[in-house]
């Protein structure tokens, strides 16, 4: 997989299809890898007609992994939120979209279709 620098972070991605074809951005869930995507998912879209770029988010698969940070005590930031207190975070999920449209922008992708996942138990 290749890697872009996003917001100071080292992201890997993976393009799939043509290049000059429609963008499909696929986002997987919080704390899944890229590979989570179903292989047949993503080459039907690319079969097609869709570029589909998947890609691992930071801390997470082949991106930079963030060994700097403290893994916060989600018991006590949920308290916190409870509270109106901002939550404590090494990074947000804004930071984690911020990414993903610098990876767009690094592409000089303009638009693209959003396909997000989250993985449930």
């Amino acid at each position: 997989m290749p890697k872009t620098v996003c917001n100071g972070v080292e992201i890997a991605w993976d393009s799939h299809g043509q290049e000059n074809d429609p963008t499909v951005l696929m986002i997987m869930g919080l704390g899944m890898p890229s590979t989570a995507w179903p292989p047949e998912m993503v080459e039907g879209l690319a079969n097609a007609g869709f570029r589909v770029i998947t890609f691992d988010n930071r801390d997470i698969g082949q991106s930079q992994i963030l060994d700097n940070v403290n893994t916060p005590n989600i018991a006590i930031e949920m308290l916190r939120k409870a509270f109106w207190l901002t939550p404590r975070a090494p990074y947000l999920l804004e930071d984690m979209a911020n990414d993903a449209l610098a990876l767009l922008d690094s592409l000089s992708i303009r638009q693209a279709h959003v396909v997000g996942a989250v993985k449930h138990s």
